[in-house]
């Protein structure tokens, strides 16, 4: 078992046994040391020894709904409750981070609405998927008028929706 493939903001599938039995934990790295690993699931944050796990690996982001079946007027709900307004760009965050390395999360330009993240066009796109990613969301809205960002969006694999 490789404990090294689980950095910090790793999303993983660990295998433990503990005094009430074998457990399956999926959930995000948020700390990794020799003796314990700590994982937020979506029950919560869970201290786990090392001495419980029996499997662990790393796993992609979850998929999510295809973004290309959301109403486009839906989508310009949620950029104006972001208060966003431009050209929309969508994707799935597993599309767009699977097989990328984890960036350290900052979310601090991102808005959350249920399985969705919405960002303007000029913040650091792989934090602020990262981030949103962690925060359970599964597909991202990005919102930007600049055609230079634009064109780096589709080359990224970015959908425009009109």
């Amino acid at each position: 078992m490789d404990r090294h493939v689980l950095q910090p903001h790793t999303r993983a599938s660990i295998r433990v046994v503990t005094s009430a039995g074998p457990e399956e934990l999926v959930g995000w790295v948020l700390a990794s040391d020799d003796d314990q690993l700590s994982l937020r699931t979506r029950s919560g944050e869970r201290q786990v020894q090392w001495t419980q796990v029996t499997a662990c690996r790393s796993v992609g982001v979850p998929r999510g709904r295809d973004p290309l079946r959301m109403p486009t007027a839906e989508l310009s709900q949620l950029a104006e409750h972001a208060g966003l307004n431009g050209r929309k760009f969508v994707t799935r965050l597993s599309q767009l981070l699977d097989g990328r390395d984890p960036v350290g999360p900052v979310g601090d330009d991102v808005a959350l609405f249920g399985e969705w993240a919405v960002t303007s066009g000029e913040v650091e796109l792989f934090a602020a998927a990262w981030w949103a990613a962690q925060a359970d969301a599964r597909n991202l809205l990005v919102i930007t008028d600049e055609a230079q960002r634009a064109a780096e969006l589709v080359a990224l694999g970015l959908a425009e929706v009109s």
